[in-house]
């Protein structure tokens, strides 16, 4: 898919909204705390670990605050 094809099929999507104004100024990176860290192996797109690791240094731990992030908000939304 390109990228506006992308951006048409999610501005459809009722269950991924587009963030507000609002929502992108409160939004924060967290990082997670190094003694939680547990080594482990794991396979990623090559376009997922391109993105990340283009950032610079640092490139595990923001992967791992993406993923602790996507946690953390499945844990606050009630099951369907």
């Amino acid at each position: 898919m390109t990228e506006d094809e992308v951006e048409r099929g999610s501005a459809h999507d009722p269950e991924n909204p587009a963030w507000t104004p609002d929502e992108l100024a409160a939004a924060r990176l967290i990082r997670p705390a190094a003694e939680r860290k547990i080594p482990v192996s794991i396979r990623l797109d090559r376009e997922v670990l391109d993105y990340f690791k283009d950032q610079g240094p640092g490139y595990q731990s923001r992967i791992g605050a993406v993923l602790l992030a996507y946690v953390r908000s499945q844990q606050a939304t009630p099951a369907r």
